[in-house]
């Protein structure tokens, strides 16, 4: 399975996304971090903070033809500690 993320967003600004495309066999853990992150086309960005609303999508291609799938989450960061 090949998973990539063509679109991510910091409070609805789109960003450089922080996961590249990985393809590995489908029981793999596909995983990421994000501590900061730059806005596309300039305009600077920053390090992520309580309140942000944060946006990933996914892209999932199988090894089989027609299998695929995309994916999106929206969180908004909570307080450090609360949850």
């Amino acid at each position: 399975m090949t998973v990539t993320m063509p679109y991510s967003y910091v409070n609805g600004r789109a960003i450089n996304p922080p996961y590249h495309p990985h393809t590995e066999p489908n029981w793999y853990n596909f995983h990421g971090s994000l501590n900061s992150y730059q806005f596309i086309g300039g305009g600077g960005g920053g390090a992520i903070q309580t309140g942000n609303k944060v946006t990933f999508y996914w892209f999932l291609k199988g090894s089989k033809p027609n299998t695929v799938a995309d994916r999106y989450i929206t969180c908004q960061i909570p307080t450090p500690g609360s949850a």
